[in-house]
Protein backbone atom coordinates (compact mmCIF):
# COMPACT_ATOMS: atom_id res chain seq x y z
CA UNK A 1 0.00 0.00 0.00
CA UNK A 2 1.36 3.49 -0.79
CA UNK A 3 0.19 5.89 1.36
CA UNK A 4 0.05 9.58 1.50
CA UNK A 5 0.69 13.00 -0.38
CA UNK A 6 0.76 16.47 -0.34
CA UNK A 7 -3.12 16.22 0.09
CA UNK A 8 -2.93 13.30 2.13
CA UNK A 9 0.16 14.14 4.66
CA UNK A 10 1.59 11.71 7.44
CA UNK A 11 3.45 13.85 9.93
CA UNK A 12 3.45 16.87 11.83
CA UNK A 13 5.97 18.62 9.47
CA UNK A 14 3.98 17.78 6.44
CA UNK A 15 0.53 18.28 8.14
CA UNK A 16 2.12 22.06 8.64
CA UNK A 17 2.64 22.94 5.12
CA UNK A 18 -0.41 21.11 3.90
CA UNK A 19 -2.21 24.05 6.19
CA UNK A 20 -0.50 26.58 4.16
CA UNK A 21 -1.12 25.25 1.15
CA UNK A 22 -4.63 24.59 1.56
CA UNK A 23 -5.28 28.26 3.47
CA UNK A 24 -3.65 29.63 0.22
CA UNK A 25 -5.81 28.00 -2.44
CA UNK A 26 -8.82 28.93 -0.23
CA UNK A 27 -7.89 32.66 -0.11
CA UNK A 28 -6.97 32.74 -3.55
CA UNK A 29 -9.93 31.92 -4.60
CA UNK A 30 -11.76 33.85 -2.06
CA UNK A 31 -9.97 36.80 -3.83
CA UNK A 32 -10.64 35.73 -7.30
CA UNK A 33 -14.47 35.89 -6.36
CA UNK A 34 -14.14 38.96 -5.05
CA UNK A 35 -11.74 40.43 -8.19
CA UNK A 36 -14.66 39.05 -10.56
CA UNK A 37 -17.78 40.60 -8.61
CA UNK A 38 -15.22 43.64 -8.75
CA UNK A 39 -15.47 43.81 -12.01
CA UNK A 40 -18.75 42.56 -12.22
CA UNK A 41 -19.98 45.42 -10.67
CA UNK A 42 -17.34 48.20 -12.45
CA UNK A 43 -18.95 47.08 -15.86
CA UNK A 44 -22.78 47.30 -14.40
CA UNK A 45 -22.09 50.68 -13.22
CA UNK A 46 -20.51 51.92 -15.97
CA UNK A 47 -22.16 54.68 -17.70
CA UNK A 48 -24.60 55.18 -14.62
CA UNK A 49 -21.97 56.39 -12.02
CA UNK A 50 -18.30 55.99 -13.29
CA UNK A 51 -15.58 54.31 -10.48
CA UNK A 52 -12.79 56.22 -9.75
CA UNK A 53 -9.92 55.49 -11.25
CA UNK A 54 -7.75 55.81 -7.90
CA UNK A 55 -9.95 52.96 -6.43
CA UNK A 56 -9.07 51.03 -9.10
CA UNK A 57 -5.30 51.55 -8.68
CA UNK A 58 -5.66 51.90 -5.05
CA UNK A 59 -8.20 49.32 -3.77
CA UNK A 60 -7.24 46.60 -6.46
CA UNK A 61 -3.30 47.52 -7.35
CA UNK A 62 -2.10 47.78 -3.53
CA UNK A 63 -4.57 47.23 -0.71
CA UNK A 64 -6.04 43.83 -1.60
CA UNK A 65 -3.06 42.40 -2.71
CA UNK A 66 -1.20 43.42 0.40
CA UNK A 67 -3.63 42.22 2.46
CA UNK A 68 -4.19 38.61 0.86
CA UNK A 69 -0.20 38.09 0.23
CA UNK A 70 0.31 39.52 3.33
CA UNK A 71 -2.02 37.65 5.10
CA UNK A 72 -0.47 34.49 3.66
CA UNK A 73 3.10 35.46 4.36
CA UNK A 74 2.17 36.03 7.86
CA UNK A 75 0.40 32.60 8.01
CA UNK A 76 2.64 30.53 6.22
CA UNK A 77 5.91 31.93 8.72
CA UNK A 78 3.83 31.04 12.12
CA UNK A 79 2.78 27.36 10.42
CA UNK A 80 6.79 26.60 9.30
CA UNK A 81 7.37 28.04 12.26
CA UNK A 82 10.21 25.72 14.12
CA UNK A 83 10.65 23.30 10.98
CA UNK A 84 13.78 24.34 10.74
CA UNK A 85 15.08 23.56 14.29
CA UNK A 86 18.29 21.84 15.94
CA UNK A 87 17.54 18.12 15.44
CA UNK A 88 15.75 16.81 18.39
CA UNK A 89 17.43 14.98 21.41
CA UNK A 90 16.89 10.82 20.44
CA UNK A 91 16.38 11.53 16.71
CA UNK A 92 17.67 8.54 14.15
CA UNK A 93 20.13 10.20 12.19
CA UNK A 94 20.86 9.49 8.49
CA UNK A 95 23.09 10.81 6.08
CA UNK A 96 21.74 10.54 2.63
CA UNK A 97 23.80 11.21 -0.78
CA UNK A 98 22.35 11.96 -4.58
CA UNK A 99 24.22 10.84 -6.88
CA UNK A 100 23.15 10.23 -10.83
CA UNK A 101 20.57 8.49 -10.51
CA UNK A 102 20.52 7.05 -7.28
CA UNK A 103 20.36 7.57 -3.63
CA UNK A 104 22.90 6.15 -0.93
CA UNK A 105 22.46 6.34 3.22
CA UNK A 106 24.25 5.77 5.99
CA UNK A 107 22.71 5.13 8.97
CA UNK A 108 24.58 6.65 12.11
CA UNK A 109 25.86 4.82 15.08
CA UNK A 110 23.80 4.68 18.08
CA UNK A 111 24.21 2.87 21.68
CA UNK A 112 22.50 -0.23 20.98
CA UNK A 113 23.21 0.13 17.02
CA UNK A 114 26.01 0.52 14.54
CA UNK A 115 26.44 2.34 11.54
CA UNK A 116 25.54 0.74 8.49
CA UNK A 117 24.97 1.71 4.68
CA UNK A 118 22.16 0.60 2.33
CA UNK A 119 21.00 2.51 -0.90
CA UNK A 120 17.35 3.93 -2.03
CA UNK A 121 15.53 3.07 0.40
CA UNK A 122 14.91 5.17 3.43
CA UNK A 123 13.14 2.76 6.85
CA UNK A 124 12.22 5.03 9.55
CA UNK A 125 10.29 4.14 13.04
CA UNK A 126 7.01 5.70 13.82
CA UNK A 127 6.69 8.25 16.08
CA UNK A 128 10.02 8.99 15.90
CA UNK A 129 11.92 12.34 14.70
CA UNK A 130 14.34 11.91 11.92
CA UNK A 131 17.67 14.08 11.02
CA UNK A 132 18.71 13.71 7.07
CA UNK A 133 22.14 15.05 6.34
CA UNK A 134 21.78 15.84 2.33
CA UNK A 135 24.50 16.06 0.04
CA UNK A 136 25.09 15.91 -3.50
CA UNK A 137 27.82 13.69 -5.03
CA UNK A 138 27.83 14.98 -8.53
CA UNK A 139 24.93 17.59 -9.72
CA UNK A 140 22.14 19.34 -7.81
CA UNK A 141 19.19 16.80 -6.61
CA UNK A 142 16.47 17.56 -4.16
CA UNK A 143 15.27 15.59 -2.06
CA UNK A 144 11.12 15.88 -1.46
CA UNK A 145 8.75 12.93 0.32
CA UNK A 146 5.76 15.30 0.05
CA UNK A 147 3.58 13.43 2.65
CA UNK A 148 6.12 13.48 5.41
CA UNK A 149 7.71 17.16 4.77
CA UNK A 150 9.11 19.93 2.78
CA UNK A 151 11.63 19.99 0.12
CA UNK A 152 15.57 20.60 0.15
CA UNK A 153 17.90 20.78 -2.44
CA UNK A 154 21.08 18.58 -2.46
CA UNK A 155 24.17 21.20 -3.76
CA UNK A 156 27.62 19.66 -4.15
CA UNK A 157 29.58 20.76 -1.42
CA UNK A 158 27.31 21.74 0.82
CA UNK A 159 25.33 19.59 3.78
CA UNK A 160 21.65 20.50 4.36
CA UNK A 161 19.38 19.34 6.70
CA UNK A 162 15.84 18.11 7.22
CA UNK A 163 13.98 16.82 10.30
CA UNK A 164 10.59 14.70 9.78
CA UNK A 165 8.40 12.47 12.06
CA UNK A 166 5.79 9.63 10.23
CA UNK A 167 3.07 9.34 12.19
CA UNK A 168 1.88 6.31 10.49
CA UNK A 169 3.15 3.58 8.96
CA UNK A 170 3.54 3.28 5.00
CA UNK A 171 5.29 3.29 1.79
CA UNK A 172 5.68 6.56 0.79
CA UNK A 173 7.60 7.99 -2.59
CA UNK A 174 9.88 10.72 -2.88
CA UNK A 175 10.86 11.31 -6.20
CA UNK A 176 14.24 13.50 -6.92
CA UNK A 177 12.69 17.44 -7.36
CA UNK A 178 15.85 18.98 -9.28
CA UNK A 179 16.71 18.47 -12.81
CA UNK A 180 19.10 16.47 -12.93
CA UNK A 181 20.29 14.72 -16.51
CA UNK A 182 18.73 11.72 -18.39
CA UNK A 183 17.22 9.24 -15.58
CA UNK A 184 15.92 12.44 -13.37
CA UNK A 185 12.46 10.92 -13.33
CA UNK A 186 13.84 7.29 -12.53
CA UNK A 187 15.22 8.51 -9.11
CA UNK A 188 12.69 8.06 -6.57
CA UNK A 189 13.11 7.27 -2.82
CA UNK A 190 11.07 4.74 -1.61
CA UNK A 191 10.62 6.00 2.41
CA UNK A 192 9.21 3.08 4.60
CA UNK A 193 7.87 3.85 8.13
CA UNK A 194 7.40 1.25 10.09
CA UNK A 195 6.60 0.30 13.62
CA UNK A 196 9.31 0.78 15.96
CA UNK A 197 9.83 -3.24 17.01
CA UNK A 198 9.20 -4.09 12.98
CA UNK A 199 12.36 -1.50 12.63
CA UNK A 200 14.20 -2.24 15.19
CA UNK A 201 14.49 -5.84 13.85
CA UNK A 202 15.08 -4.80 10.40
CA UNK A 203 17.88 -2.32 11.56
CA UNK A 204 19.49 -5.56 13.35
CA UNK A 205 19.32 -7.30 10.51
CA UNK A 206 20.67 -4.15 8.05
CA UNK A 207 23.51 -4.10 9.79
CA UNK A 208 24.63 -7.58 9.73
CA UNK A 209 26.73 -9.02 7.07
CA UNK A 210 25.16 -11.02 3.96
CA UNK A 211 24.63 -14.37 4.48
CA UNK A 212 27.34 -16.67 3.34
CA UNK A 213 27.12 -18.07 0.05
CA UNK A 214 26.82 -21.98 0.84
CA UNK A 215 25.30 -23.69 -2.20
CA UNK A 216 28.18 -24.15 -5.42
CA UNK A 217 26.05 -21.93 -7.14
CA UNK A 218 26.25 -19.30 -4.56
CA UNK A 219 30.10 -19.32 -4.56
CA UNK A 220 30.35 -19.41 -8.24
CA UNK A 221 28.56 -16.20 -7.95
CA UNK A 222 31.13 -14.70 -5.62
CA UNK A 223 33.25 -15.24 -7.65
CA UNK A 224 31.68 -14.27 -10.84
CA UNK A 225 30.83 -10.75 -8.70
CA UNK A 226 34.94 -9.96 -8.55
CA UNK A 227 35.69 -11.48 -12.00
CA UNK A 228 33.28 -8.91 -13.68
CA UNK A 229 34.04 -5.64 -11.98
CA UNK A 230 30.77 -5.32 -9.43
CA UNK A 231 33.12 -5.17 -6.64
CA UNK A 232 34.70 -1.80 -7.59
CA UNK A 233 31.46 -0.28 -7.41
CA UNK A 234 29.60 -2.29 -4.95
CA UNK A 235 29.65 -3.73 -1.51
CA UNK A 236 28.31 -6.92 -0.13
CA UNK A 237 29.34 -6.73 3.46
CA UNK A 238 30.62 -10.12 4.23
CA UNK A 239 33.98 -11.91 5.19
CA UNK A 240 33.93 -13.80 2.03
CA UNK A 241 32.78 -10.49 -0.11
CA UNK A 242 34.29 -7.44 -1.31
CA UNK A 243 33.76 -4.87 1.39
CA UNK A 244 34.32 -1.58 0.80
CA UNK A 245 31.75 0.40 3.43
CA UNK A 246 34.18 3.11 4.45
CA UNK A 247 34.99 4.19 0.85
CA UNK A 248 32.57 6.85 -1.06
CA UNK A 249 30.65 4.74 -2.98
CA UNK A 250 29.98 4.54 -7.24
CA UNK A 251 27.13 2.55 -6.51
CA UNK A 252 24.48 1.37 -4.45
CA UNK A 253 25.68 -0.85 -1.50
CA UNK A 254 24.25 -4.12 -2.40
CA UNK A 255 24.14 -6.03 0.86
CA UNK A 256 20.47 -7.20 1.58
CA UNK A 257 19.64 -5.63 -1.74
CA UNK A 258 17.16 -8.81 -1.87
CA UNK A 259 15.65 -7.13 0.79
CA UNK A 260 14.30 -4.06 -1.05
CA UNK A 261 11.18 -3.02 -2.58
CA UNK A 262 12.54 -1.29 -5.67
CA UNK A 263 15.14 -1.88 -8.35
CA UNK A 264 17.34 0.97 -9.95
CA UNK A 265 15.74 3.70 -7.23
CA UNK A 266 12.45 2.86 -7.93
CA UNK A 267 13.46 1.36 -11.56
CA UNK A 268 12.50 -2.53 -11.52
CA UNK A 269 9.89 -3.82 -8.58
CA UNK A 270 11.92 -6.44 -6.57
CA UNK A 271 9.89 -8.85 -6.10
CA UNK A 272 7.19 -11.01 -8.53
CA UNK A 273 3.92 -11.95 -7.92
CA UNK A 274 5.26 -15.33 -5.77
CA UNK A 275 7.71 -12.24 -3.78
CA UNK A 276 10.54 -14.06 -5.19
CA UNK A 277 13.84 -11.00 -5.81
CA UNK A 278 15.31 -13.75 -8.09
CA UNK A 279 13.14 -12.34 -11.16
CA UNK A 280 13.85 -8.63 -10.96
CA UNK A 281 17.93 -9.29 -10.35
CA UNK A 282 18.23 -11.34 -13.10
CA UNK A 283 16.30 -8.98 -15.40
CA UNK A 284 18.38 -5.64 -14.34
CA UNK A 285 21.93 -7.69 -14.19
CA UNK A 286 21.12 -8.85 -17.92
CA UNK A 287 20.14 -5.42 -19.35
CA UNK A 288 20.26 -2.79 -17.10
CA UNK A 289 20.15 -0.75 -19.80
CA UNK A 290 16.75 -1.49 -21.38
CA UNK A 291 15.55 -0.69 -17.91
CA UNK A 292 17.14 2.46 -16.66
CA UNK A 293 18.95 3.76 -19.96
CA UNK A 294 21.91 5.91 -19.77
CA UNK A 295 22.43 4.67 -16.08
CA UNK A 296 26.57 3.99 -14.93
CA UNK A 297 26.32 0.39 -14.81
CA UNK A 298 26.79 -1.75 -18.52
CA UNK A 299 24.40 -4.49 -19.12
CA UNK A 300 26.02 -8.02 -19.03
CA UNK A 301 23.71 -9.74 -21.84
CA UNK A 302 27.64 -11.29 -22.75
CA UNK A 303 27.16 -13.43 -19.51
CA UNK A 304 25.31 -16.69 -19.96
CA UNK A 305 22.33 -17.62 -18.63
CA UNK A 306 23.67 -20.13 -15.83
CA UNK A 307 25.91 -17.09 -15.02
CA UNK A 308 23.47 -14.71 -14.43
CA UNK A 309 21.69 -16.98 -12.46
CA UNK A 310 24.98 -17.92 -10.25
CA UNK A 311 25.24 -13.62 -9.64
CA UNK A 312 21.68 -13.77 -9.13
CA UNK A 313 21.77 -16.53 -6.63
CA UNK A 314 24.72 -14.83 -4.53
CA UNK A 315 23.01 -11.50 -4.56
CA UNK A 316 19.64 -12.84 -3.46
CA UNK A 317 21.11 -15.42 -0.41
CA UNK A 318 19.41 -18.49 0.50
CA UNK A 319 15.27 -18.84 -0.77
CA UNK A 320 13.62 -19.20 2.33
CA UNK A 321 9.99 -20.93 2.80
CA UNK A 322 7.50 -19.43 0.95
CA UNK A 323 8.87 -18.03 -1.47
CA UNK A 324 11.93 -15.06 -2.05
CA UNK A 325 15.12 -14.32 0.09
CA UNK A 326 16.06 -12.32 2.99
CA UNK A 327 12.71 -12.70 4.44
CA UNK A 328 13.19 -11.67 8.20
CA UNK A 329 14.26 -8.16 6.57
CA UNK A 330 11.34 -7.11 4.76
CA UNK A 331 8.82 -6.52 7.46
CA UNK A 332 7.37 -3.66 5.81
CA UNK A 333 6.78 -5.38 2.28
CA UNK A 334 3.37 -5.84 3.10
CA UNK A 335 3.00 -2.23 2.79
CA UNK A 336 4.97 -1.99 -0.72
CA UNK A 337 3.04 -0.44 -3.65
Amino acid sequence: MSAGGMLRPAGPQAEALAGVMNTTLIVCAFAFVFAMACLAGALWWRGRRPVSTALWLWGGGLVLPVLVFGGLLLHGERSAYGLDDPSPPGALRVAVTGHLWWWSMRYESEPDAPAFATANELRVPVGRPVTLTLASDDVIHSYWVPALGGKVDMVPGRLNRLTFTASQPGVFRGPCSEYCGTQHAAMVLQVVAMPPEDFAQWRRAQAGAAPEPVSRQALRGAALFRENGCATCHAVRGSARHDVADAPPLGPDLTHVASRLWLGAGALRNRDPLGDPRTALRQWITDVQQVKPGARMPSYKHLRADEIDAMVEFLAGPPVAGGGSDRPLVAATSLAP
